[in-house]
């Protein structure tokens, strides 16, 4: 039987720009009023090639025999998948060899120019 996913989230702070994480195995948040000036993201389970958590938002390049194109992590029905002009794949552990987060679509957004 496998562990289930680690449940975890980080969340964008608009007001003070800048990336947030929660910590859901304590019940002290502190003043939970910049989370409503925030944008919710959810850890997906996986790791990039070199270990890095994957969250929704980030932006990963994806190596392929030619290039190594950069796409975004979004959210789908039952999972995550990485996105870039028009092509979409689903986000699957086999992939994390080839896939590496290079930044967030909140403190890089250049990056996918």
């Amino acid at each position: 039987m496998s562990n289930p996913r680690e449940i975890k989230f980080r969340v964008w702070d608009k007001n003070q720009k800048r990336m947030r994480f929660l910590d859901l195995s304590s019940s002290d948040f502190g003043d939970p009023s910049w989370l409503n000036a925030g944008v919710l993201m959810q850890y997906t389970g996986l790791t990039d090639r070199h270990g890095v958590e994957i969250y929704e938002g980030d932006i990963a390049s994806y190596e392929t025999s030619t290039d190594m194109p950069k796409g975004e992590i979004v959210p789908i029905s039952g999972g995550y998948s990485w996105k870039h002009a028009g092509i979409e794949f689903y986000l699957w552990d086999m992939y994390k060899s080839k896939i590496k987060v290079i930044g967030n679509v909140w403190e890089n957004k250049d990056l996918l120019k």
